[in-house]
């Protein structure tokens, strides 16, 4: 009897453990600020690919994105940071947003598909393709350690890093083909925390 009550606590335990590994992550359910100058970011296209993935809050899914029936590949140079998008937020278009979660261009090393990261957001920039408007945030790592560049707001990174700033704009302009997307404007980091709050659910 007591042999039995063993396998079956082992068998519930081993269970409860493949449980939780394999169970599908909500991230819906992590929130969008970790303190009021820090926000949370699911990367969804790792830097140096050339792919384009998308996810889909309403069922909690990463996918492909498809052109033709086909996989999306950039023929252009691959993404020169990490894209990610903050979880709790969306952009409803009932409110002027594209029905997905906000954006966020991460300026790192290259993170798997997702990473949950804490970031801190000091820019967004504001573009337009095919005639409609876009908000991306511009952060980098809170994590020291995973930084590569150090700035804490816009004024900083035109100063320290104009070339950096420029290839950022110039890879937007072309990645989709020549001066598809057009920069509209930079805007500082307290901008960029009022559009993640705008955006929360």
């Amino acid at each position: 009897m007591a042999k039995l009550k063993f396998i079956f606590y082992l068998v519930l335990v081993v269970g409860l453990f493949l449980f939780l590994k394999f169970k599908k992550k909500d991230y819906n359910k992590i929130p969008a600020f970790k303190t009021t100058t820090t926000i949370n970011a699911v990367v969804k296209i790792s830097a140096g690919s050339n792919h384009e993935i998308s996810y889909n809050p309403l069922v909690n899914i990463f996918k492909s994105k498809l052109k033709n029936g086909e996989e999306d590949v950039i023929h252009f140079l691959p993404y020169p940071y990490n894209v990610g998008f903050v979880p709790s937020t969306y952009r409803d278009t009932l409110r002027g947003g594209k029905g997905e979660p906000l954006e966020v261009l991460i300026i790192s090393e290259s993170k798997s598909v997702k990473t949950v990261m804490a970031v801190n957001p000091f820019a967004l920039i504001r573009i337009e393709e095919n005639k409609k408007k876009n908000d991306l945030l511009v952060a980098i790592p809170a994590n020291k350690d995973d930084q590569i560049i150090d700035v804490s707001n816009l004024r900083e990174f035109k100063e320290k890093y104009p070339d950096v700033k420029k290839i950022i704009e110039l890879w937007l302009a072309n990645y989709k083909g020549k001066n598809s997307i057009k920069i509209i404007k930079w805007e500082d980091k307290n901008f960029a925390l009022k559009e993640v709050a705008t955006w929360v659910q």
